[in-house]
């Protein structure tokens, strides 16, 4: 047997590994990579986006809040201006009665027009020694148990005597001394020391019961003897009449205020008033009930101060959680969902296509393109689409160039340029004020502190002019550079149509529609200051109507209105464009002349005007007659002052009332000296 030799099968050494494998071998890994850079990026994107989103959020609600800021303050300046008219009701008239009193305050409709205010009233001043008399006449009236509550002995007392609506709140009302309580009398005080409206501190009114109690606050503007505000405090406490207030309860009125001016807005903002320039629970007026709900971090929350006659309230605007950032959150929700879907289908792709590392590559580069155009997309689509074609009001957005990017439909409606018009252009181009105002300046608050609010009297395509209020805010980026600029505008024509009408019967009289004596005086003195300097000789002549009393009181008030029109209608027929009639109060009228040339020809004027008043009257079927007396006074001679030369006038009709057959009288003559007027 052969022994056994060597075999001829060798050990093979290890294969070596393939070098595709090798290369690619760590591409089973890339899915997961996939996974963990797509949600990253899709993460750092949403986070962007909702950064963004808040800071536009931000800017939309600082404008809001800037609306109901100036809203309220507008609000409550209305409300202070219709004490104007009351004070001038007083001026208009020698008497106010009860029911001309009334009569004024229906006219208002408060209820309508001015909710939250509790009424309109009048409080009067008396003294120690006064007030026996004051008692037992307004029992007379036939309010048999009135008495100036509270009781005690004092120096001095305000007691409420006129209050409409004269309903049960403000009945509790009647005779209340409002001087007896520190904080109404400080605003008292105040008002008269000024001869300014003002507002009073936080109080609960007398008209509250234990039902619905709430907070309140009054509003008070002097009223002075002949409606002539005194030079000094002194002279002004001495001529103090009293007081036309407005008792009125807070959440009434901030309630309403919303409900009217911003019925879309109330549902997702609530508001705090504080009665002073910092909170403080006592000062606080009005405070929402939906705040205790406000504590989540996406609540919204910014405070104004509001400048009040003098005085500084503050107003807190919160958002409500969630009402207005819904749509943003959606937002950028889908782009985190959409960022991951896609991320997901990239892993998917990957893991098929393991082997194709330049496929990967690209699919990697298509995911961020396609993360960073959503996002792109999602912004813009807030900005140009929800926060401004939905607004009734005026938008324009610009660049950080301040070039207009974009506009709203409600910018066109109230401006006639169309978004072609005024894309690219700057906003000075479409404000074109009707009077200079500094739009440097403007830019420039809007650039240092973020905002800036006003009134501008601006054109519309077609050349009319129309006023605006105008609110922009500054959006910045991340770094704090101006990124955009967001500009609200409105159109308030008939709030300025209203607040003219207001100061209209603050210098006019009601009945006559004449102006009062506000008026006449301030008009005499500006004659007064011209006549100084080019030599002209201003005229006053003063016209008291005889035998009015007797028509008057057998033929009604009524009636008496009426020839009372006709008087001033005839009047105001012989006049010149540039003389002035206006109505002193009662059966007095007073006639301001700019210049004069001759005596003859003042004499030949106030016969005319006599004539026309004798001239008999029909009303209402009867022929009624009346006569006149009028005393004249010429500057300077007469008097160098407005009130020297009214009262030299009243003395000349005096004297001609008590001189046999006399009906004009020339200031100065004596029944001894020969008179012009004779």
């Amino acid at each position: 047997m052969n022994a056994p030799g060597p075999t001829n099968e060798a050990v093979s050494p290890q294969q070596p590994r393939d070098p595709a494998v090798t290369a690619f071998g760590w591409l089973r890994w890339l899915p997961w990579a996939i996974l963990l850079a797509g949600a990253a990026i899709t993460w750092q994107q949403h986070l962007a986006l909702k950064e963004r989103v808040a800071l536009i959020e931000r800017a939309r609600f600082d404008i809001r809040a800037n609306e109901v800021a100036l809203g309220l303050e507008r609000r409550l300046q209305s409300n202070a201006d219709l004490l104007r008219g009351v004070a001038g009701l007083f001026a208009a008239s020698d008497q106010v009665d009860r029911d001309e009193f009334k009569q004024y305050v229906e006219g208002l409709q408060l209820e309508r027009h001015y909710p939250g205010i509790q009424g309109i009233g009048f409080s009067q001043w008396l003294s120690a020694d006064q007030l026996p008399a004051h008692e037992a006449e307004i029992r007379r009236q036939g309010f048999s148990g009135y008495a100036v509550h509270p009781p005690g002995d004092r120096a001095h007392y305000s007691a409420i005597v006129y209050l409409e609506p004269f309903d049960w709140r403000n009945q509790r009302a009647f005779g209340f001394d409002m001087f007896t309580e520190g904080i109404r009398q400080q605003a008292m005080r105040r008002s008269v020391e000024t001869g300014e409206a003002i507002l009073s501190g936080k109080v609960t009114l007398v008209q509250e019961t234990d039902e619905d109690t709430q907070a309140g606050f009054l509003i008070y503007l002097p009223v002075y003897t002949k409606h002539i505000r005194p030079d000094s405090t002194q002279d002004r406490w001495n001529k103090l009449m009293g007081w036309a207030y407005s008792p009125v309860r807070a959440r009434d009125l901030v309630q309403a205020f919303l409900r009217q001016e911003f019925p879309a807005l109330s549902e997702h903002v609530a508001l705090r008033l504080y009665a002073a320039g910092e909170p403080s629970a006592g000062a606080l007026l009005y405070d929402d009930p939906r705040h205790s709900s406000l504590n989540g971090p996406s609540a919204l929350r910014i405070t104004r101060k509001l400048s009040l006659h003098g005085s500084q309230w503050l107003l807190e605007v919160e958002q409500l959680d969630g009402s207005a950032l819904a749509d943003s959150s959606a937002g950028s929700r889908g782009v985190l969902w959409g960022g991951a879907a896609l991320t997901l289908a990239l892993a998917a792709l990957a893991q098929v296509i393991l082997r194709s590392h330049r496929k990967i590559a690209q699919a990697l580069r298509s995911s961020v393109d396609a993360n960073r155009r959503l996002a792109s997309s999602q912004a813009a689509l807030r900005l140009a689409g929800t926060v401004m074609n939905a607004s009734p009001l005026g938008i324009f957005v610009t660049d950080a160039q301040r070039q207009v990017v974009s506009v709203n439909p409600a910018f066109t409606h109230i401006t006639g340029f169309h978004p072609g018009e005024v894309t690219g252009k700057q906003p000075e181009w479409f404000l074109q004020t009707q009077h200079a105002v500094d739009l440097p300046r403007m830019w420039d608050d809007v650039e240092h502190q973020g905002n800036w609010a006003g009134e501008l009297d601006c054109r519309r395509k077609d050349g009319s002019v129309y006023p605006q209020r105008l609110a922009i805010t500054r959006v910045t980026g991340e770094s704090g550079q101006t990124e955009n600029c967001v500009g609200l505008f409105q159109d308030i024509t008939e709030q300025r149509k209203a607040e003219a009408n207001i100061r209209r019967l603050a210098h006019h009289d009601y009945l006559t529609g004449l102006p009062n004596r506000a008026l006449l005086v301030e008009r005499a003195t500006q004659e007064l200051l011209a006549a100084s300097r080019y030599g002209h000789k201003p005229v006053i002549l003063f016209l008291d109507l005889d035998r009015f009393k007797p028509i008057n009181d057998a033929h009604g008030h009524e009636t008496g209105d009426e020839v009372l029109v006709e008087v001033a209608r005839r009047l105001s027929s012989l006049l010149r464009e540039t003389d002035l009639v206006c109505r002193q109060g009662g059966d007095e009228f007073v006639v301001l002349l700019p210049d004069h040339h001759t005596e003859e020809g003042l004499i030949s004027l106030a016969q005319k005007l006599l004539d026309a008043i004798e001239t008999p009257y029909t009303v209402k079927g009867r022929s009624l007659e009346l006569s006149a007396s009028i005393g004249i006074a010429i500057f300077p001679e007469h008097g160098d002052t407005v009130d020297k030369l009214i009262q030299n006038a009243d003395a000349a009709m005096y004297q001609a009332k008590a001189q046999p057959g006399q009906k004009i009288w020339l200031a100065g003559a004596t029944p001894e000296t020969e008179n012009l007027a004779a």
